[in-house]
């Protein structure tokens, strides 16, 4: 197969990501299966397909069509214990199109679904991939010790967008850099800051209500201290021949939102003027001290769990905290949940309830947790009502003693500044903007950012709703929580 590829892998992925979430819904016994392939076209392009086979319920012909509206689901009856909304399929054929393709649908009624779409890829490199597994053991491995790629603490820049939350978003992506930044909520206030302060490059929303980017940028170069400062056009439209369209207005270059935090770091890198980018490699000894005791979680925590796995599985002691508070914020409802499917002899509901606490429990490092779920879940498609019985008092009090080992999260600061009701309408349509893009690390930041405030009763508790769908990569559930939360 050919090693490189030029695409939108983003994109991509996240057409294929979306069959599967898909395929796995309507599967509950049987198998799922992915498998890529490709046709040669000329000699530096080919043709990549990409198909997801389910064994099933499949779907009737006059089914076809609900499956791409978003908010149908097939068969409302027969699947009620399937969760979600189907945007993710709406969005995939949306994207397809945008990309030049569609998708190809033929199931049978009762056995079984085969998605698949075929795209034009550019090859970069002919040479052959080789063995997939240790080229993917060696990219997790990179990912999980990913730093920041350099520290630019004389370098400042300016960062004007009309949506706050955008504007916290790149703060966060950025903290570890430490990058000075300053930010403008509309383009005048950014000309103002502009007049006053010389920045190292500067980053523009093109689509603000008083003074768009392209209007702002005029302002901006105009002023004697400007004409050469680096600027990015932000835009959430990023379509075919975007780059030209910005370069022709005078951008240096431009970021699709949500911002990519790798793409960010990179682009800075080449903008900023290299005597104020210090490699990682060129900090000092203090700095790194600094820099690992990120990985330092300042709590008691039970017995029970594994910290060092947690903080692991969540890349920092900030992240791994978040998740903690999440588990146990959502802990006693899920147990609650549990417990009465159980009663009720429920079983599919059930089944889905304690795989949701396998993956959540084995995440926050609450291994024993987490293997006992894992049985209870493999009893419950297996029929298994004998070791149900038998186990499933002792998965509850387990969890609920757990839970409440973990009061030790409810300490908050005595004061937290009372977060605005637009602020919060902002972060719910946010969210809904973010769930469509399936950026877990962006979601995550802006949940960080929300606890830092004081949320009505009613937002906490979606919050923490968002937080575990997040975990479970629920991006339909989260969209339907926000969209709750917009209601309100």
């Amino acid at each position: 197969n050919p090693h490189i590829l030029i695409g939108d892998e983003i994109r991509i992925r996240q057409c294929a990501m979306n069959l599967l979430t898909n395929a796995v819904k309507y599967t509950e016994k049987g198998s799922v299966t992915l498998g890529v392939s490709y046709e040669k076209k000329d000699d530096t392009h080919i043709l990549l397909t990409v198909t997801v086979t389910d064994t099933g319920i499949g779907m009737r012909e006059e089914d076809m069509e609900s499956l791409f509206s978003p908010y149908k689901r097939i068969e409302e009856k027969r699947n009620r214990t399937i969760e979600g909304t189907g945007l993710g399929m709406s969005i995939t054929r949306q994207l397809l199109d945008l990309m030049g393709s569609s998708l190809t649908v033929h199931s049978e009624y009762g056995k079984g679904s085969e998605f698949s779409f075929t795209i034009l890829q550019e090859v970069a490199k002919w040479e052959d991939l080789g063995a997939y597994t240790p080229g993917y053991d060696r990219m997790a491995a990179d990912a999980y010790e990913y730093h920041e790629l350099f520290r630019a603490p004389e370098a400042r820049i300016l960062v004007v967008d009309d949506t706050e939350m955008n504007l916290t978003v790149i703060q966060s992506l950025l903290k570890k850099t430490k990058i000075r930044i300053d930010t403008a909520m509309s383009g005048k206030e950014a000309v103002e800051l502009a007049k006053k302060q010389y920045y190292d490059a500067i980053f523009i929303d093109h689509m603000m209500a008083d003074m768009d980017g392209i209007e702002t940028l005029k302002h901006i170069r105009e002023l004697d201290t400007c004409k050469d400062i680096p600027t990015v056009a932000l835009t959430a439209n990023a379509v075919s021949g975007a780059r030209e369209m910005y370069l022709e207005a005078g951008f240096t270059d431009y970021l699709s939102k949500p911002v990519d935090g790798g793409m960010l770091e990179k682009m800075l890198a080449d903008l900023l003027p290299a005597d104020k980018v210090l490699a990682v490699d060129e900090l000092t000894a203090a700095e790194e001290k600094t820099a690992n005791s990120e990985m330092e979680l300042d709590l008691d925590l039970p017995e029970e769990i594994d910290g060092e796995a947690g903080l692991k599985n969540c890349g920092s002691a900030e992240g791994y905290r978040s998740v903690l508070s999440v588990f146990h914020q959502t802990a006693a409802a899920k147990a609650e949940e549990i417990e009465e499917h159980y009663r009720e002899g429920r079983l599919d509901e059930y089944t889905i309830k304690v795989h949701a606490l396998k993956s959540s429990a084995r995440i926050i490092g609450a291994k024993e947790l987490s293997e006992l779920a894992a049985g209870l879940e493999a009893a419950g498609k297996s029929n298994d009502l004998e070791y149900i019985r038998g186990n499933t008092d002792t998965l509850l009090a387990m969890f609920r003693s757990l839970n409440e080992k973990l009061s030790v999260l409810d300490e908050k600061p005595e004061s937290l500044p009372v977060i605005s009701e637009d602020r919060m309408k902002e972060a719910y349509q946010t969210m809904i903007e973010i769930a469509g893009s399936m950026d877990y690390g962006l979601m995550e930041d802006l949940l960080k950012d929300l606890r830092k405030y004081g949320l009505s009763e009613k937002d906490e508790e979606r919050i923490g709703r968002i937080g575990n769908m997040l975990t479970e990569l629920d991006w339909d559930g989260i969209v339907q929580t926000a969209k709750e939360g917009l209601g309100s």
